[in-house]
């Protein structure tokens, strides 16, 4: 695909998550007999990400996570990425399909591109989950701002290395010229040969 060459597009890719923290206990020091603090709440964040190659990352909080939520999530990557063309790679989750969030998308000169179906080990977004999972596990939170700090601060952190998106290119890249990839209802196929990818960003 020209966009992942074209260094006035903004690529990346999409995804949606929850940070939970559950049930934790914790030992503080004390005099005398040790003090042992339970949490008992469950603690959730919800966060839509968008994983910028080429462009600014975006990490986004919603209340819920419905159809108006997506669009605003949308209007944030927009807002962080100026007026370039925006190409987001992403699975096909029933709201990536949803009539207002396409045309949303459309009104905003985002194009999404899907992945193939049932293969999350092709969104390279699942390895910043899975590194702010296992941050947010080992630790003691009590309120959910601090939750959402956390996690937004680790994805800032997870999404400035490429190191993500180079072993994406080196282990799937090839595979996925397989693969029809559709944008905005048209197939298309990604095409490596010849290609070099830019990973910094501008």
């Amino acid at each position: 695909m020209d966009s992942l060459t074209d260094p006035d597009v903004v690529w990346g890719f999409q995804d949606e998550s929850a940070q939970r923290i559950s049930s934790r206990t914790a030992r503080l020091w004390s005099v005398g007999k040790p003090v042992r603090r339970t949490n008992t709440d469950r603690i959730n964040a919800n966060i839509f990400g968008f994983y910028a190659v080429r462009g600014n990352s975006v990490a986004f909080f919603p209340d819920h996570s419905k159809t108006a939520d997506m669009c605003d999530f949308l209007d944030a990557v927009r807002a962080a990425n100026g007026s370039r063309k925006i190409v987001p790679m992403l699975d096909n989750g029933p709201v990536h399909h949803l009539k207002a969030v396409l045309e949303h998308a459309e009104e905003l000169d985002i194009h999404f591109v899907y992945l193939p179906l049932y293969c999350p080990q092709f969104n390279p977004i699942e390895l910043v989950w899975k590194s702010i999972k296992r941050v947010v596990s080992g630790m003691f939170i009590l309120e959910r701002y601090r939750l959402i700090d956390v996690v937004r601060g680790n994805f800032m952190k997870e999404t400035s290395k490429t190191s993500y998106p180079e072993g994406w290119m080196n282990t799937f890249y090839l595979k996925l010229e397989k693969w029809s990839l559709y944008v905005k209802g048209h197939s298309s196929y990604l095409k490596p040969s010849g290609m070099s990818i830019a990973f910094a960003r501008t």
